[in-house]
């Protein structure tokens, strides 16, 4: 689902941790906070549209599958390879479980299909 992002925290909070901040996202007419890692909301400004994700009662910002997803970059450059191979993997696997689902199909159910192929796959490759 698509957002559009209405005003952004001015500060940080640190939760076990972790920093963390939000967004007010409108969402089809409704407002809604969207709490994330500050890096989320690096470089967005109010009025900029989002791909969100609602998981149980909270939305997550998400890169959309035609954008390419940032390469990590880590001392072991196997690691970093490794990931990268497993965001692919998993980007595929969305891509699989949205032409195999009904349109309109809640998003928390194309998840779910998406993890299950990716679990599936990955045990299948030995990977």
């Amino acid at each position: 689902m698509i957002g559009i992002i209405k005003s952004l925290a001015d500060r940080t909070w640190e939760k076990n941790g972790e920093l963390r901040t939000y967004s007010l996202v409108d969402i089809e007419g409704e407002e809604v906070k969207v709490w994330g890692e500050p890096i989320e909301f690096e470089g967005r400004i109010p009025g900029d549209e989002v791909h969100l994700l609602k998981i149980d009662n909270y939305y997550r910002i998400v890169n959309p599958a035609n954008e390419p997803l940032p390469v990590p970059t880590l001392e072991r450059p196997e690691v970093a390879d490794r990931i990268v191979e497993y965001a692919n993997l998993y980007s595929d696997c969305y891509r699989a479980a949205v032409a195999a689902m009904p349109e309109g199909a809640p998003p928390e159910i194309i998840q779910s299909c998406t993890s299950s192929v990716f679990i599936s796959v990955t045990r299948k490759m030995g990977i």
